[in-house]
């Protein structure tokens, strides 16, 4: 049997070129326009490697874990309210 075309039920949007027209949602619900732009990948990388230094910095201490554990919670609340 030989298949030459791939129903639509089985063609997921990710794979398709419409995929990239529309808005991505991160976990929060909030939108997120156009990963295509490099400055979103640097500034994600530079986000992401100064939280993984001071994820390092603060895990030996139970203490100092929750200061930035609190401190995160804090500042999640006030990026979701601008958002």
């Amino acid at each position: 049997m030989q298949i030459e075309c791939l129903p639509n039920q089985y063609i997921m949007k990710r794979w398709t070129k419409a995929a990239k027209s529309a808005v991505n949602f991160d976990v929060d619900g909030l939108g997120i326009n156009d990963y295509s732009d490099k400055s979103f990948f640097v500034r994600h990388i530079q986000l992401f490697q100064l939280a993984s230094t001071v994820i390092d910095k603060v895990a030996f201490s139970d203490e100092v874990s929750k200061i930035l554990e609190e401190a995160l919670d804090y500042v999640l609340q006030k990026i979701k309210s601008v958002g």
